[in-house]
């Protein structure tokens, strides 16, 4: 069995998934959103928005190769005392899982549908799909979790040597060497052929291929771009990724067949190897030598391999992670730009945009970290300010005199800041409002037809600026909204209110009994599942929100792809959403950001930016 699992070790390895949509462009969305033109620019769209309508995940440049290229990523290094070892990998689309050296499971990142929720217990191999996971007890019986839509968590019983998860199926290997798949066939690929085999892989683009006992490899269920077309020969492994798929010939070569992707997935190469992975858009390899060389799509660095000897490799979406000989975990790749890269030093306050931060120093000026490519979102400027406001791909803030300064992308005019004094400021996709000293507001920016940048009567003291809207607190603590209402998220409550934010298309306020109502969306995540308590401040993300307790704690909900709602234990000040990330002051006025990249199991270290 053992021998099994060894050459099979990229069938757990070898993981991608194909919930990330393309744009006209070519370029790459994130899983569950889609993707729409905005401003003639192609863009990626939130989950939980309507029908593309709101823009809050314009990532104008997502999925594209840099055009001033960056470095790779440097991986933290084991410190002190030492970590927990593992000997196993799998990586899923937006999540990993591991088996640590007491067979235990553990799995991180993207958890909306339990994949990420390892069972107890000690198993002896593990593989991550799309949206599930599946397990192989001691026993050999099998564990599945996570989605199950068309039973691809339903596992058989009967006793299994290896198992393997693709985008909606499973397949897994039985002691006589013949295949028994299940979930879904749309495209025959759980219609696992007749034979004897040693190896098995499900690939994301709903084909499958297997070793056979000969070492030669036969391919099922989808062959649009050639991706089930295996290659005469023989060989001692087999990866698949979503439309091309990769082996490892008998004398340590390797030959990739299918689509590929203008990247060069297929693309031959010198050299011997001892296992492969093959990523959405790009595949790694162990070489003889235990260092690693990857290829094909480089956008988020997934292919820039870093230094040093492995022993297993594991590729996702965007993203790579690899076994250490010392039997820790290094990842590289998508960190979600580094906007959860909290900058050192002490502030008063902090906003979260899109994909980058901002935050005031504790003497009045200002720091931003985040993605920062083409339209300066995170240069912040030179001076003293009071507030600061971050929107999808630009920034305003309140100086100490009442004037306003804006950067960022100003395509729609929402970092023309109008002159005169203001005494509070919000931030939205591409436009801007801020409150006068006279407690009337003033709008800037892109319209959207919805009237955004039309004045409200009346004199408020707090504006929120969400996707294609706006709220504003009056002076009577009432609440009034503005825009676009296809989701209702201008439908403001009746009552009485002390704080006010708005979301991608959803929005929630503070009541004076310091409890919260949320409205909007159609709730596809949860994000207006307000919890109960009291809280004191409240802060919505694109499709996810935050509140802070009256106990100084966080509580969050809403969409959790990113980890952005899995909130730190401690006590906290002041809280602040963003789409993939959330950011928080703690009360000795450090900062804390989290999302994917920063709750990661002991003994797993992911990227840093250099």
């Amino acid at each position: 069995m053992r021998k099994i699992i060894t050459s099979a070790l990229v069938l757990a390895l070898a993981a991608v998934t194909l919930t990330g949509t393309a744009a006209a462009d070519g370029s790459v969305c994130p899983p569950g959103y889609g993707h729409h033109e905005f401003n003639g620019i192609d863009n990626c769209t939130a989950p939980g928005s309507l029908n593309g309508q709101y823009p809050w995940e314009a990532w104008r440049d997502y999925g594209q190769p840099q055009d001033d290229p960056q470095p790779g990523p440097e991986i933290e290094q084991p410190q002190g005392d030492p970590q927990p070892a593992f000997t196993a990998l799998a990586g899923g689309g937006d999540h990993l899982c591991a088996i640590r050296t007491d067979q235990t499971i553990t799995c991180w990142g993207d958890n909306d549908d339990g994949q990420a929720d390892a069972p107890d217990g000690q198993y002896t191999a593990v593989t991550a799909g799309n949206l599930h996971s599946c397990a192989l007890k001691p026993d050999q019986t099998i564990t599945c979790w996570g989605n199950n839509d068309d039973g691809r968590a339903d596992a058989p019983d009967g006793q299994y040597t290896a198992i393997t998860a693709g985008l909606s199926h499973s397949c897994a290997l039985k002691p006589d060497q013949t295949i028994t798949c299940w979930g879904n066939n749309d495209d025959g690929q759980a219609d696992a052929p007749d034979g004897e085999y040693t190896a098995i892989t499900a690939g994301r683009g709903g084909h499958a291929c297997a070793l056979r006992a000969d070492q030669t490899i036969t391919c099922w269920g989808n062959n649009d771009d050639g991706q089930a077309d295996a290659p005469d020969g023989q060989f001692t492994a087999v990866a698949t990724g979503i439309s091309d798929s990769c082996a490892l010939r008998t004398d340590n070569t390797i030959t990739c067949w299918g689509y590929d992707y203008d990247d060069g997935q297929p693309d031959l190469f010198d050299g011997q190897f001892t296992a492969i992975a093959t990523g959405y858009l790009h595949s790694c390899a162990l070489r003889t030598d235990q260092t690693i060389t990857c290829w094909g799509n480089n956008s988020f660095a997934q292919a820039d391999a870093p230094d040093g000897q492995f022993t297993a490799i594991a590729t996702g979406l965007t993203y790579s992670c690899a076994l250490r000989t010392d039997q820790t975990i290094a990842c590289w790749g998508n960190d979600s730009w580094g906007q959860a890269d909290a900058p050192d030093g002490e502030y008063t306050a902090i906003a979260t945009g899109n994909l980058h931060s901002c935050a005031l120093r504790a003497d009045q000026t200002i720091a931003c970290w985040g993605y920062n490519k083409s339209v300066g979102r995170a240069d912040a400027p030179d001076g003293q300010f009071t507030a600061i406001a971050t929107g999808l791909a630009h920034s305003c803030a309140l100086r100490t005199d009442q004037t306003i300064a804006c950067w960022g992308d100003n395509r729609s005019g929402e970092a023309d800041a109008p002159d005169g004094q203001y005494i509070a400021i919000a931030a939205g996709i591409a436009h801007s409002c801020a409150i006068r000293a006279d407690q009337t507001i003033a709008c800037w920016g892109y319209d959207y037809d919805d009237g955004q940048p039309d004045l409200s009567d009346g004199r408020f003291t707090a504006v929120a600026t969400g996707g294609v809207y706006s709220c504003a607190l009056r002076t009577d603590n009432t609440i009034t909204c503005w825009g676009d209402n296809r989701s209702g998220q201008t439908d403001a409550p009746d009552g009485q209110f002390t704080a006010i934010t708005a979301g991608s298309s959803h929005s929630c306020a503070l009541r004076t009994d310091n409890t919260i109502t949320c409205w909007g969306s159609d709730n596809s995540w949860g994000q207006t599942d307000a919890p109960d308590g009291q809280y004191t401040a409240i802060t919505a993300g694109g499709v996810h929100s935050c509140a802070l307790r009256t106990d100084q704690t966080i509580t969050c909900w809403g969409y959790n792809s990113w980890g952005q709602a899995d909130a730190p234990d401690g006590q906290f000040t002041a809280i602040a959403a963003g789409d993939t990330h959330s950011c928080a002051l703690r009360t000795d006025n450090t900062i804390t950001c989290w999302d994917w990249t920063t709750n990661l199991p002991a003994g797993v270290f992911g990227p840093t930016r250099l």
